[in-house]
């Protein structure tokens, strides 16, 4: 998960959602391919992302999330994803488009993450159910929200 926190025009659609995940994790000093787990209407998550067979593990602590794409997307998580790239805990709203099983919602995506007008799924960084990737809530796409980030 991202440091820093964004609106939903400052993401600036996938490809540079994708491009600030990979400069967070040289800044996390974490070698790798990194991308956003974010989707738009058009775009799923689950289409854009890596389907690993091997753990999903946090930043820092190296303590699995995961232990594989199906479980990272079957509604619970073992842990919460709430450690930064580098290392910090960061509790609060994350900008993902993104249904829990890696599938878009529909147009909960900010303009496809250019706009801060309208509303965005969000999920919960503090939570291991479904409510890391889409909480009962849209987040108003002005922000603040984080990223979630995954090596590819």
């Amino acid at each position: 998960m991202t440091s820093t926190v964004f609106t939903g025009a400052t993401i600036g659609g996938l490809a540079m959602a994708d491009a600030t995940c990979q400069a967070r994790a040289a800044v996390g000093g974490l070698s790798g391919t990194y991308k956003a787990w974010l989707s738009t209407d058009t775009s799923a998550a689950s289409s854009r992302l890596t389907h690993a067979t091997v753990p999903y593990v946090r930043t820092g602590d190296k303590l699995i999330i995961a232990n594989s794409w199906t479980d990272l997307t079957d509604g619970t998580l073992d842990r919460p994803i709430s450690l930064t790239e580098v290392g910090g805990v960061a509790n609060g709203p994350v900008f993902t488009g993104t249904r829990t099983d890696g599938g878009t919602p529909g147009n909960f995506d900010c303009g496809d993450w250019t706009s801060t007008s309208g509303f965005g799924y969000v999920g919960t960084s503090s939570a291991i159910n479904a409510n890391w990737s889409q909480s009962n809530t849209q987040g108003a796409c002005a922000g603040p929200a984080r990223l979630y980030c995954f090596e590819q």
